[in-house]
């Protein structure tokens, strides 16, 4: 469980991090798998990871 992330899509803005403590107890006690909490729409983001300001940058801008 501690290898799996969560991807979401805000605003147009994507953040990847560790799925929250919630999820993974779920996961971990073997209550729902990670697929089935996907295909519920309940994965969540770690709420400190997902409050923190990350840099942003673009994947296309390619600078020699």
């Amino acid at each position: 469980d501690e290898s799996i992330f969560v991807a979401v899509a805000e605003g147009g803005k994507a953040r990847i991090g560790p799925m929250s403590d919630i999820d993974r107890s779920i996961v971990r006690d073997r209550l729902y798998t990670a697929g089935e909490l996907l295909r519920l729409n309940q994965l969540q983001l770690n709420p400190p990871f997902a409050e923190s300001r990350l840099p942003e940058f673009s994947v296309f801008d390619c600078k020699p």
